[in-house]
C-alpha cells in the first residue's frame, strides 16, 4: 500500500488494517529518508490503540508534461489586493475573497469587477469561523472551505470587510445568510505538496484559471520585499503562519505569483512571486476550490 501526503510516498506492506488516523514524522521537506508512521485504531466504544512502524520515505519529483504551446507565463485577473490588518484573517481573505472571487469571476464570464456580483465577503467567513472570539484570532484551512461549502457567503457590498469592526458572528444577520445560499463553493481538495511540487500540474490548473491556495511561513525578507523580488531562499526569521493564492506564473522569473492578505503596499502591489522550487519546500498544504 502507498499512502501518498505531504508529496511524499510512503510504502507500507500490502495489508489493509482497519484504521481512523495515521500520522507520520517524515523527515526534512527537501529530501527521502527514513521516517516513523503512527496507525491509531478506535472500537466502537472509543477506546484506541496504535503501533509505530518505520518506512522508507521517498519525495515524489515527477512533472507532468506540458502540451506544446503550452503558455510560459500567466495570470489571472484578480480582485483588488485587501490588507488583514491587525486581524488573523489570512485564511478566510485567500480563500473567500481572493480564491472565490475569482472562481466566481471565471465561472459566471464576467469582464469587470463588482462588489454586487462576483467580489465575495471574507467578513462573514471569518467572523464565522475564527478562534478567540472578540480577540479575532485565527482559523483553519478546512473550517474555511467547509464554511463555503456548506453555508456560502454573501456579497462584498453586504457584508464589507474591515480590520477595525471586530469579528464577532452576531453580525451575520438573516438576510445575509439567506444571500450566502445562493453563494455556496461546490466542493474543494487538498492535496498536500502534490500539485506544488508537479510544477507541470501546478500551472495547468493556473492556466484554466484555478487558483490555488497554499499556507506557509512567512519571513522578513518576504514580506518587506518590493518590486523585482522572487523569494527563493530562507532568511531564518519567523513572522508566522500566512496564506497565499497563487494566481500565475512566469517562467522568465522561474516563480508563482501570489496574491497575498497584506494591502497593495506591500510586495509588489500586493503580490510575491515565490521561486517554482522553493514553493515544495516552504508551502505546507495546496487547496483548489471550485463554485456551484
Amino acid at each position: 500500500m502507498i499512502i501518498y501526503n505531504d508529496g511524499y510516498e510512503y510504502k507500507l506492506p500490502n495489508s489493509t488494517p482497519t484504521q481512523t488516523s495515521w500520522t507520520w514524522a517524515p523527515p526534512s521537506f527537501q529530501y527521502s529518508g527514513n521516517a516513523t508512521l503512527v496507525l491509531t485504531v478506535y472500537d466502537g466504544a472509543g477506546n484506541s490503540g496504535g503501533r509505530s512502524i518505520g518506512v522508507y520515505v521517498t519525495k515524489n519529483t515527477s512533472s507532468t508534461p506540458l502540451p506544446a504551446g503550452f503558455p510560459s507565463a500567466f495570470t489571472m485577473v484578480t480582485p483588488p489586493v485587501i490588507a488583514q490588518g491587525a486581524e488573523q484573517s489570512t485564511t478566510s481573505i485567500a480563500t473567500a475573497y481572493n480564491q472565490f472571487s475569482i472562481e466566481k469571476y471565471y465561472k459566471r464570464g464576467s469582464i469587470s469587477w463588482s462588489n454586487s456580483t462576483n467580489v465575495m465577503s471574507p467578513e462573514m467567513v471569518y467572523n464565522a469561523v475564527h478562534v478567540g472570539g472578540s480577540t479575532c484570532g485565527g482559523s483553519a484551512l478546512f473550517d474555511n472551505y467547509n464554511y463555503l461549502v456548506n453555508n456560502g457567503t454573501c456579497l462584498w457590498s453586504t457584508l464589507p470587510y474591515s480590520n477595525t469592526n471586530g469579528c464577532l458572528a452576531s453580525v451575520i444577520t438573516n438576510s445575509m445568510t439567506s444571500q450566502a445560499r445562493q453563494n455556496k463553493a461546490g466542493w474543494y481538495m487538498r492535496k498536500n505538496f502534490i500539485y506544488v511540487l508537479d510544477k507541470g500540474l501546478t500551472k495547468i490548473y493556473l492556466n484554466n484559471k484555478r487558483p490555488l491556495v497554499v499556507l506557509t511561513r512567512m519571513e522578513n525578507t518576504a514580506y518587506n520585499s518590493g518590486a523585482g523580488f522572487v523569494w527563493k531562499v530562507n532568511d531564518g526569521s519567523n513572522l508566522g503562519a500566512t496564506a497565499l493564492t497563487i494566481v500565475g506564473f512566469d517562467n522568465t522569473k522561474n516563480a508563482y505569483k501570489c496574491m497575498t492578505t497584506w494591502g497593495p503596499n506591500k510586495c509588489d502591489g500586493g503580490f510575491l512571486w515565490v521561486d517554482y522550487d522553493f514553493m515544495t519546500q516552504i508551502a505546507l498544504q495546496a487547496w483548489y476550490l471550485d463554485t456551484l
